[in-house]
Formats: C-alpha cells, sequence, structure tokens
C-alpha cells in the first residue's frame, strides 16, 4: 500500500479522479471523511505524560475534510468491519462486568473468556482498518497524508498534479 500527500491541513481537499481510493478500479463514487490529525510529535507525549499527551492533542490538532473516490463496496466492507469489531468489543465488556458481578469465586477463570473476545475484537479492529481502510495523518511539515492507499491510486494523484512543461 502507498501513501499519498494531498494538502495542508486545516484545509478542505476534494479529489476529483475516477479511481478508487482502496481498491484502484474505476469508480464514480465518493465518500468524504471528516475529523482531525495531530502532528506525530504528540504521539511521543503519552510515554511521558498522558495529561500532556491531552492538552498537547487538543491544542495542535487540526481538521480536516476529505472527499476520496472510493467504490461504496469497499467502504461498506471497511464500515461492517469497524460496526463488527465495536460490538464484539461491546459484548465483552459487558461479558466482564457481568462476570464480577454475578461470579462467585471463579471470577478470574470466567472473566479470561470475554476477554479474550475483547483482544479479537481490538485486534480485529485494527486488522480490519489497516486492510480496508484508509487513514489520513498530519506530517511534521503540516502536511495532509492519506495512507494505506491503492498503488494505481497514488500514480493517478501523482499523474494529475504534474504540470505539464510549457516551451
Amino acid at each position: 500500500m502507498a501513501n499519498v500527500r494531498l494538502g495542508r491541513t486545516g484545509s478542505v481537499v476534494d479529489v476529483d479522479l475516477d479511481v478508487c481510493v482502496k481498491t484502484g478500479v474505476p469508480t464514480r463514487g465518493t465518500v468524504t471523511l471528516t475529523g482531525s490529525t495531530t502532528p506525530p510529535w504528540v504521539g511521543f507525549l503519552l510515554l511521558i505524560t498522558v495529561v500532556g499527551y491531552l492538552f498537547a492533542s487538543a491544542m495542535a490538532s487540526k481538521k480536516f475534510r476529505v472527499t476520496l473516490p472510493f467504490s461504496h463496496a469497499a467502504y461498506d466492507r471497511w464500515q461492517q468491519g469497524r460496526r463488527l469489531a465495536w460490538g464484539a468489543g461491546l459484548v465483552g465488556l459487558v461479558g466482564i462486568v457481568l462476570t464480577v458481578v454475578v461470579g462467585d469465586g471463579l471470577v478470574g477463570a470466567w472473566t479470561a473468556v470475554p476477554g479474550a473476545v475483547v483482544v479479537a475484537a481490538l485486534v480485529g479492529g485494527v486488522l480490519n482498518g489497516r486492510l480496508r481502510g484508509v487513514g489520513i495523518v498530519a506530517t511534521r511539515h503540516d502536511d495532509l497524508v492519506v495512507t494505506h492507499v491503492h498503488p494505481t491510486f497514488a500514480v493517478a494523484v501523482r499523474d494529475a498534479v504534474r504540470e505539464p512543461l510549457v516551451r
């Protein structure tokens, strides 16, 4: 998978191509992703202090709005995997709470089963995001980068932004 620089953080980006960002096949469907991103140095603060991380994350985050060509079938698979991971995680957490509340003397042994469901949900959610989704990150130079894109999409973006030579 490739990474593509699309603009500056804090900007609205509309990619007007007909190549799916994830599969590389022609598509007319688009998906708008909104959110916020922080520079990479903010993550380092999590190793030192949680309060400092939360403060720096709140102060350094910049919002984005990116419209990408995304096959609706591929996008739906990504979203279905996200919903499944969240559902399994919630079922596991409810199982842990019920085991602690209802369990008599075997709380430790019975907590392992819902705990394993929570771990499986976390691993499944991360794998789903890596294999089926795209990520949007900020570089230290405030560039907006879309990660885990199909190489065909990356080539199409590079070809689209390349200006023709004038003689």
